[in-house]
């Protein structure tokens, strides 16, 4: 017995002095992938166990990926940016001067002529490389990246458009630089019509990236450039949107990012109005001020929007009423129009006619109002009895929770609602289950109680 408990002491130290030295091994594993991380806010690092320089990286071990970084220009560096011409756009790192820049070119000469196979991905190609010098500039202007020589590299115009938008979405934007990528992506966007489901994947990629990539919020002409990308890629085929609907939640992602647009946009003392050529989309953008004592009101009538400010042409007819009481709930409001296309993708019950108004305070969800915010519309392109609805995004339907119609006089029906989201007028029978459920549950009572009487009768 002696014997056996000896043995097992033996053996448990041993364990204990096994797990010791792989514990210790994984801390040293830590320490190098954090020095690797550390390496550069360049290039970014690419792992442990090595560190690296910090122009480069550290490029040791197993991974991990930081994005390029930097804030702002350093006086002695040339800044990081992307330059973009008929060969693409390209991202440059900060350099100090005298130093050599090589980069890929976007597209490979394998890349020719619309190959869009996957074996032609630009980044797992031995590409033709781009080069760049960072020198001093004349007159104490510090330092300044010269022209880059792009001979090599293939025109943009003989790229498939599957590698196009690709090679768009895993481009970095540094600061400053979000306008240039937006304008490119919204020429590409010209094609939307054609767009394959993996194409929308890539293309929903990249305005995920505009949108977050403004570092001190997103500027006016950034944004119309991604208000107008955003209404082209309607045209895509409704059944693609449709099916990238199930699979990737794409039309869902595309409807809230047009609202996470507006709270990103810099906001000043005026009115922002943005209108896509079509009319199909509307964004307005009113700061909140002291002097917005009677509420604040946005209307679209008779080929014109308004608010308390100003007013842009578009063609809807509708509005929307706040009350002086919403408006301490956030720094801006914000009011919207769009049409039906990614709201059917979701619900196939959603009208094609009538306005889909967006209202909004701020960037957080204001609900259980005591004051109700009024919504009207014009009713001229339905037919039938029309409801008051929200568009419930846990369901993926529209929903008469908390919206009522209050009034209703020629081609105007007003509605009330308690909370701010996405309204429109939808068909009796297109509002959700649960609605239905509440109609049902009361006729149900109604039942009860008409046999609870009859019976005591």
């Amino acid at each position: 017995m002696n014997r056996l408990i000896v043995l097992a002491l033996f053996v448990t130290i041993a364990v204990l002095t096994v797990n010791g030295q792989k514990g210790s091994q994984g801390g040293h594993g830590s320490e190098g992938g954090d020095s690797g991380r550390g390496g550069s806010s360049e290039e970014g690092g690419r792992g442990g166990g090595g560190g690296g320089s910090r122009e480069e990286g550290g490029r040791g071990g197993a991974g991990h990926h930081s994005r390029p970084g930097g804030r702002g220009r350093p006086r002695n560096r040339c800044p990081s940016e992307v330059t973009d011409d008929d060969k693409g756009l390209i991202q440059w790192p900060s350099r100090k001067p005298g130093e050599r820049v090589s980069r890929p070119c976007p597209f490979d000469r394998r890349q020719a002529d619309g190959d869009d196979s996957e074996e032609s991905e630009y980044q797992t190609m031995n590409l033709t490389m781009v080069f760049r010098v960072c020198v001093n500039g004349s007159d104490g202007a510090g330092p300044r990246w010269q022209n880059p020589d792009t001979a090599e590299c293939l025109p943009e115009e003989r790229v498939g458009r599957r590698n196009r938008l690709r090679h768009l979405r895993n481009t970095f934007i540094p600061p400053g630089q979000q306008k240039k990528v937006a304008r490119k992506f919204n020429n590409m966007t010209n094609e939307a019509r054609n767009f394959r489901k993996e194409e929308l994947l890539d293309a929903v990629g990249i305005l995920a990236n505009i949108i977050s990539s403004g570092e001190n919020g997103t500027d006016r002409d950034t944004l119309r450039e991604v208000v107008e990308s955003m209404e082209k890629m309607k045209r895509v085929d409704p059944k693609v949107l449709k099916e990238s609907e199930k699979t990737d939640k794409i039309a869902s992602k595309m409807l809230q990012y047009y609202d996470t647009l507006a709270s990103t946009v810099e906001l000043t003392n005026e009115t922002v109005t943005i209108t896509t050529p079509g009319g199909n989309m509307t964004m307005v953008i009113s700061p909140l001020t002291d002097d917005n004592t009677e509420g604040i009101s946005f209307a679209a009538s008779t080929g014109e929007v308004s608010s308390d400010r100003e007013t842009r042409s578009i063609k809807k007819k509708c509005g929307a009423k706040l009350p002086r009481s919403v408006l301490a709930l956030g720094d801006r409001a914000v009011f919207t129009l769009q049409s039906h296309e990614y709201f059917q993708a979701i619900d196939e019950k959603t009208p094609k006619g009538g306005c889909k108004i967006g209202v909004q305070i701020g960037d957080k969800p204001v609900k259980d109002l005591t004051d109700k915010v009024n919504i009207t519309f014009d009713r001229r392109e339905m037919t039938g009895d029309v409801a008051c609805a929200f568009f419930d995004f846990e369901r993926n339907a529209w929903s008469g929770e908390g919206v009522m119609k209050i009034a209703e006089e020629g081609d105007e029906v007003t509605c009330s609602s308690d909370h701010l989201t996405n309204f429109a007028l939808v068909e009796e029978g297109a509002l959700s289950g649960a609605d239905h459920v509440t109609g049902f549950s009361g006729s149900v009572f109604g039942l009860l109680v008409s046999m609870a009487l009859w019976y005591l009768i």
